[in-house]
């Protein structure tokens, strides 16, 4: 069955991964037939497509994992004011306001390691953290608005979590 998540992953794959190689192979073929570059740049160009592909077709068969050359940093879960999702991409904002972000495809993942009595999801794209939950005000009919710690704007819950978000309070 393809859901969202596996169609986030087989595009990258193909955009990413098959047609960067494929696009590079062609061109260094075709510049260093004609010497417009140096034959041997242009056959370390070749060399270089083919080696990303394989990566690919080794990534498309779950044989190794994508991993990012800057490496992976940890934040501690005690300084995270909210996660926030943002055009499919999930950001962690901490209490001095700072912007991290994660690199899991839902919030539903980071849901789920998270400690609900620490951790509430106020609506469809927002997590936030008790502890740093500065006030907390009505906004409109079954509507709070709710002011975090080292943020300027404010969150709001959705009418359907509202009741149950006044219960975990």
């Amino acid at each position: 069955m393809l859901t969202f998540n596996s169609l986030h992953k087989w595009t990258f794959i193909l955009g990413l991964n098959f047609m960067l190689p494929i696009n590079t192979s062609i061109y260094s073929y075709i510049f260093s037939k004609s010497e417009i570059i140096l034959k041997e740049l242009g056959l370390f160009d070749l060399f270089a497509s083919l080696f990303f592909l394989t990566t690919a077709l080794l990534e498309l068969f779950d044989i190794v994992q994508q991993f990012s050359i800057w490496g992976f940093f940890y934040i501690d879960v005690d300084n995270i004011t909210f996660f926030q999702v943002h055009d499919y991409v999930i950001f962690a904002y901490d209490s001095t306001g700072k912007k991290h972000l994660l690199n899991v495809i839902s919030l539903k993942d980071i849901e789920a390691q998270l400690n609900p009595t620490h951790f509430f999801r106020i609506n469809r794209s927002e997590v936030i953290s008790k502890d740093h939950v500065e006030r907390i005000e009505r906004y409109s009919n079954n509507v709070l608005a709710i002011k975090m710690k080292g943020q300027i704007s404010l969150l709001k819950t959705s009418q359907s979590n509202t009741s149950s978000f006044r219960f975990w309070v």
